[in-house]
């Protein structure tokens, strides 16, 4: 399944990627309900990469309670592994896919290796005019897209604080365009 996704819809195979680690993480955070209802949703979705429909599990595609039992098995501070105290104040380190409609003071987005093409590898590369405030072109590879989107989620949480670490090689490709009003520039 993997092979076939990966080499006839590499969007697909993408997605699919980045949803099942959403969801894996998710589940062990105890949110299985809205993993179950976000699962069903996209039940569909995958079968077209297959040219099938939903037939012998419509029920349970269809399904109208997502009530799921909570994980009884994890013991008590182990989802804290990616809490961080510093100076009284918790710290969770996580991915953009686990934190998708919630809202923080602040958001550290460190940019991530994803997929080779599109403009580059990392979201910077893909991204650098949009980091200087150009609109995203209809032309956009799908990585481009990808990445917009991830970036958007990422970048749309923080209520006061946002920041984007990029290394320094990267960020020395497009810094001359970055527009200072914006954008406070800190180097570590």
């Amino acid at each position: 399944m993997h092979e076939f996704l990966r080499q006839a819809n590499p969007t697909g195979w993408s997605e699919y990627q980045l949803r099942m680690y959403g969801w894996c993480l998710d589940v062990a955070r105890g949110r299985g309900t809205a993993t179950l209802a976000d699962i069903r949703s996209f039940l569909p979705t995958f079968l077209s990469a297959f040219n099938c429909k939903i037939s012998s599990s419509k029920d349970f595609v269809h399904e109208q309670s997502n009530e799921v039992p909570a994980p009884a098995a994890i013991p008590p501070g182990a989802l804290a592994r990616n809490v961080r105290t510093c100076e009284g104040v918790n710290v969770e380190v996580a991915t953009v896919h686990s934190v998708k409609g919630e809202t923080h003071t602040a958001t550290l987005y460190m940019e991530t290796f994803y997929e080779r093409g599109g403009g580059g590898n990392y979201e910077s590369e893909r991204l650098a005019d949009q980091l200087k405030g150009q609109a995203i072109s209809i032309k956009a590879h799908d990585l481009v897209r990808q990445s917009a989107k991830m970036v958007y989620v990422g970048f749309s949480r923080p209520t006061h604080l946002l920041c984007f670490a990029v290394h320094q090689s990267r960020f020395a490709k497009f810094e001359a365009g970055i527009n200072l009003d914006v954008w406070e520039v800190v180097r570590l």
